[in-house]
């Protein structure tokens, strides 16, 4: 009993030297460092982020990607500051992590190489981002709300693709999600962040484990659920059984969505350009944008590559790099939201 008990307790100890060995080591390491984020969330954003950081970053357990993350006096992924523009000539970028985008280096980010285009063109437009990882319609919203009241944006190009919608009705912790109302329409609702895994993020193991793979407590709980063949079918998500086809649940979050963006913009869809991407549905997106007067760019098509050597996104991961932007860019170049936009803007210095 006694050699059972001391190998029992070298077995312990040596596996807590181990993970605090470990603990050390991740600490030191640029392991998916994120920006540190604040804990009460503000009227616009759902899970602000400390201003004024510089953070090492990596991605991949063998740090395959790595980057320094400024972030702005504003709370985002920018290397410039956003000033006011009295005269509305500003776009933003306004959506989840690919608008973000903290594994590409700040002068290579959307906003400042579009920024780039329109003084190229003559024309003195300040770009700005607002993205935030996770983001969905209701957090999107909220974006333009911001960048239009505290910036005087009059301008938007959203990055959209089904997830969005999706991310509203499962309601995620930390985010601004749509939610159907008693009327038949939906309106916009906080869900406070989950306070536990915040502190547990704060145990860099931790951190790692759950960034490398992608989980969260949620997206966890589902799994396991679907591993013990407990897990029920929620009938207001329906992308496997229909995947070119939206739901009515997600009809009724999408109508919602479509009629706040018209409202921040002054009913004048010409000042939004939506950046659809995933094959999910997209056909029937593009109609319905369409229909609602929005000019929309496949961006799936302006970023296909020919070659492993030219990929517009990571190797081991589905953002954009800087030739994706860059072509993204080149792309939004050539629409008739850009040339309308250029065109009404002061003369570039």
């Amino acid at each position: 009993m006694k050699n059972f008990l001391g190998i029992s307790a070298k077995i312990v100890l040596g596996l807590v030297l181990a993970l605090a060995f470990l603990e050390v080591l991740l600490r030191v390491m640029p392991t998916c460092n994120l920006p540190l984020t604040t804990s009460k969330s503000t009227q616009y954003v759902s899970k602000p982020i400390l201003p004024n950081q510089d953070v090492l970053y990596s991605r991949g357990w063998m740090f395959q990607i790595g980057n320094k993350v400024e972030i702005n006096s504003a709370g985002f992924h920018s290397g410039t500051e956003y000033a006011r523009r009295q005269d509305g000539s500003a776009v933003a970028f306004v959506g989840d992590s690919m608008i973000e985008n903290i594994m590409v280096d700040s002068g290579h980010l959307l906003h400042p190489v579009l920024e780039r285009k329109f003084k190229n063109s003559g024309a003195d437009v300040s770009v700005y981002s607002f993205g935030n990882s996770g983001s969905g319609m209701g957090d999107i919203v909220n974006f333009m709300r911001m960048a239009s009241e505290k910036y005087n944006v009059k301008n938007f190009v959203i990055k959209f693709d089904r997830n969005d919608i999706l991310d509203d009705l499962r309601h995620y912790d930390g985010h601004f999600c749509y939610v159907e109302n008693a009327s038949g329409g939906a309106d916009i609702k906080l869900f406070p962040k989950n306070t536990a895994y915040e502190k547990l993020k704060n145990v860099a193991i931790v951190r790692y484990i759950f960034s490398n793979i992608q989980l969260t407590p949620g997206s966890f709980l589902e799994k396991l659920k679907a591993a013990l063949g407990i897990k029920k079918d929620n009938p207001k998500l329906s992308p496997d059984k229909s995947p070119s086809q939206l739901s009515k649940n997600e009809n009724i979050l999408l109508d919602a969505f479509i009629r706040d963006v018209l409202k921040i913009v002054g009913n004048n869809p010409k000042r939004v350009l939506f950046l659809l991407r995933g094959a999910d549905a997209k056909e029937l997106l593009t109609a319905k944008f369409k229909s609602a007067g929005f000019e929309t760019l496949d961006v799936d098509a302006v970023t296909k590559s020919e070659s492993e050597a030219d990929l517009s996104h990571f190797h081991n991961d589905l953002h954009w790099n800087a030739t994706g932007i860059g072509r993204i860019c080149s792309a939004i170049e050539k629409t008739k939201f850009f040339h309308e936009i250029a065109k009404l803007a002061p003369k570039a210095k």
